[in-house]
């Protein structure tokens, strides 16, 4: 039929490496409904006397040359059909997604974007309990939309804990604050703004944080079995009177609220310098135990709060170890000497910015001898804070942590001052 292909003989192979062709040819077009065994034009062998005669090794034909066939074609699977007005399915972006989540592995993070996902642009949202340190999408609940969150760091737990430990240690309380490692994070709507959760900063450093606070428990611990020490709250008695000279006899009634702390350390005087006298040792002791007292993270916040020349000088090492402890010097911004005898100095502490509290600190020795015992020296530290039992501020002893921290660095200061001097005689 005229406009149509002529089929061209199709030549049949049998397990003979002979070639057999059919004795009819087809002539005019296939219908679809054939049974016949035809192959394709492309299985068409190629003439044997042509230039461009393809040949496979393994199979020789009758004349020693194997049939060519188009290389393009597949011998195992027949060709898919195609209809005129219907295209092919394309699976290039299918198989390239694929592609990329084998490569991605199970142990890479999520990757959030998807051209083909979510309006927004990305098809998965983080739960809000489930966010971490990093910017991730999510389904805001104010606006309603799905944005990748920012993220801000802010103070936290771990933060306040690392800042108490080494402004315990060296007084570098501030460095955590600088850290954002050591702080939590919040995240906020990238849209509208709203606060929407907070990602905790833990794991290894809340480890760190509780054995430091464990090993300075168990530090506190042990001081008070070296140390002799007792405390008082409330009013005053003459069971409990201390026995430091400067406080003022009206302290003794129920119109004040008083905290009182005692604590103590014994020597034998063989361990001591036998060269130098008890007087000149305290001496020395006040001296190193002032001294080391300004470096403490107390004495650090009263130097940054110093105003006045004088209140600065106070805190130096030089200006420290020269002192005689003399009625009106100052030391340590807050210490005013008021008593000074042989054997004690007193001290009243005066802040700034605690008006309403006074109160005494007093250091003092005391020998001791026996016909029993051998002779031993006693020293002592003291302190007292007191209001008016009206007022509603609390002194700064009141408050659990200032008052664990005073009674850690008085009982230290006795117990290392003791070993100091002992230290002298060699």
């Amino acid at each position: 039929m005229p406009g149509q292909p002529e089929q061209k003989s199709t030549p049949t192979y049998s397990e003979a490496p002979e070639v057999v062709t059919p004795d009819h040819q087809t002539q005019g077009p296939v219908s679809p409904n054939s049974t016949g065994q035809s192959l394709p034009d492309t299985m068409q062998p190629t003439p044997t006397n042509g230039p461009s005669e393809k040949q496979y090794p393994n199979q020789p034909d009758s004349i020693g040359q194997a049939p060519a066939y188009d290389a393009s074609t597949s011998t195992t699977a027949p060709p898919e059909k195609a209809y005129a007005g219907q295209p092919l399915p394309d699976y290039s972006h299918a198989q390239a997604q694929a592609q990329a989540q084998l490569q991605q592995g199970p142990g890479q993070p999520q990757q959030f974007y998807t051209p083909s996902g979510h309006p927004s642009g990305y098809a998965t949202a983080v739960p809000l309990h489930c966010v971490q340190s990093a910017p991730c999408p999510v389904d805001c609940p104010v606006c309603g939309q799905r944005e990748m969150t920012s993220v801000e760091s802010v103070s936290g737990g771990t933060t306040h804990g690392w800042a108490a430990v080494l402004c315990f240690c060296c007084c570098l309380g501030c460095i955590p604050y600088l850290m954002s490692s050591l702080k939590d994070v919040e995240h906020s709507c990238g849209k509208c703004g709203a606060k929407l959760a907070k990602w905790h900063n833990s794991g290894p450093t809340a480890i760190i944080t509780s054995s430091s606070a464990i090993y300075f428990y168990i530090f506190h611990e042990r001081l008070s079995k070296r140390i002799a020490h007792k405390s008082h709250f409330g009013t005053l008695s003459a069971a409990t009177k201390p026995s430091i000279e400067s406080i003022p006899q009206t302290l003794f009634s129920d119109e004040y609220f008083t905290l009182y702390d005692h604590a103590s350390k014994s020597v034998p005087r063989a361990c001591l310098p036998g060269s130098e006298t008890t007087d000149l040792l305290f001496k020395r002791l006040v001296r190193r135990n002032m001294s080391a007292f300004s470096r403490f993270p107390q004495a650090l916040v009263l130097a940054m709060a110093s105003k006045t020349p004088e209140q600065k000088q106070s805190f130096k090492a030089g200006y420290l170890a020269a002192l005689d402890f003399d009625v009106g010097d100052l030391v340590c911004g807050v210490y005013r000497v008021v008593v000074r005898k042989r054997d004690r100095v007193e001290f009243e502490i005066k802040m700034e910015t605690v008006d309403f509290v006074q109160g005494r600190l007093a250091i003092s020795f005391e020998e001791i001898s026996s016909k029993e015992e051998e002779e031993k020296v006693v020293f002592c530290s003291e302190t007292v804070m007191w209001k008016r039992a009206d007022e509603v501020r609390r002194m700064p002893l009141e408050r659990p942590v200032l008052r664990w921290m005073h009674e850690t660095a008085a009982w230290w200061l006795m117990d290392s001052g003791a070993r100091y001097l002992a230290d002298l005689e060699g």
